[in-house]
């Protein structure tokens, strides 16, 4: 009987999580947001590669606001290869936002790596889209849009409305800084400025 009520229970909260981010995205926040979202080009986030050894790559990854003004920044080692940065894309007018929330290597165990959300954040609202919050409705609409976000990060993807999807760094020139790239079809990579 116990595990009766507890699916229960569990179904009927996915329901409720499903309808919550299906309004959240098509008639809510996102689409009130649709003007700062990004159809295609860069995003204001970057990587700079120093240098890659058999076993480590050295990089320094830096966050900006739509302002041009750095926000964070993280510089470390990390054992693999090529980096890897898993971000939730969500539809927004006849843009996307992108949520940056896990940066990690090929070697790197599934479900690991650094947490991204706290170098772009700041009282659970995200600065890479504007710093300017003087509208009380725009901060309001960014912090529960940016809720929804970071509860997908842990949702298994059949219950998730949001697009994951994840931007690689193989080949680089040490020493130039790479971009975040939104292509139209909502995939993600990394391109230095031309």
């Amino acid at each position: 009987m116990r595990l009766f009520w507890a699916a229960t229970i569990a179904l009927v909260c996915a329901a409720s999580g499903v309808f919550i981010s299906s309004y959240i995205i098509s008639g809510g926040p996102a689409s009130r947001l649709s003007s700062y979202s990004v159809q295609e080009g860069f995003l204001p986030v970057s990587v700079q590669v120093f240098g890659r050894s058999t076993e480590t790559i050295s990089a320094r990854m830096t966050f900006y606001s739509a302002e041009g003004n750095m926000i964070g920044s993280l510089e470390r080692s990390w054992q693999g290869w090529e980096l890897a940065m898993d971000c939730l894309v969500v539809p927004s007018g006849s843009g996307r936002l992108v949520f940056p929330y896990v940066l990690q290597t090929d070697v790197t165990n599934p479900g690991k790596g650094v947490r991204l959300f706290p170098y772009y954040t700041r009282n659970s609202v995200p600065f890479l889209y504007t710093a300017d919050f003087s509208e009380a409705s725009v901060l309001t609409d960014f912090k529960l849009l940016f809720t929804l976000v970071k509860t997908e990060v842990w949702m298994p993807d059949f219950l998730g409305n949001l697009r994951k999807e994840t931007a690689r760094l193989r080949q680089f020139d040490a020493g130039t800084e790479y971009y975040l790239w939104l292509d139209t079809d909502g995939s993600l990579s990394f391109r230095p400025l031309e």
